[in-house]
């Protein structure tokens, strides 16, 4: 029973990160939810309303649940990677931003590496 219960309280938590992270990324977002809702239709070929995107968010509304399947989709759409983030939990979140840090400093150190990146990604 106190392995149901503490699964429960994870659960909850992660449920609610999941929430704050949509808001924190709709209202980072210039966009409105309704074009928010309608660039997510186009991408996932399946109807998103803004009603839905509301009830993902929504804390009072447990029993809609944001589809993992649509991660990527809602992040390019919103330009925000704050879910993309939290998902990948701490350990990872860690070494991403290591990497990051990494990165920052040697294009600081050498900025013609972020000119010669650059271009690399346009190829």
């Amino acid at each position: 029973m106190k392995e149901v219960l503490a699964h429960r309280e994870f659960d909850e938590s992660q449920d609610a990160a999941v929430r704050k992270a949509l808001s924190r990324s709709l209202r980072a977002c210039p966009k409105s939810r309704e074009l928010v809702a309608e660039e997510l239709s186009i991408l996932l070929a399946t109807p998103v309303s803004v009603r839905s995107l509301n009830n993902y968010t929504a804390e009072s509304k447990s029993n809609y649940r944001f589809p993992a399947a649509w991660v990527v989709a809602f992040c390019k759409v919103t330009g925000k990677d704050f879910l993309q983030r939290l998902l990948l939990g701490p350990e990872l979140a860690a070494m991403l931003q290591l990497g990051e840090t990494a990165k920052e400093a040697i294009l600081r150190s050498e900025p013609r590496l972020g000119t010669d990146m650059t271009q690399k990604g346009a190829q």
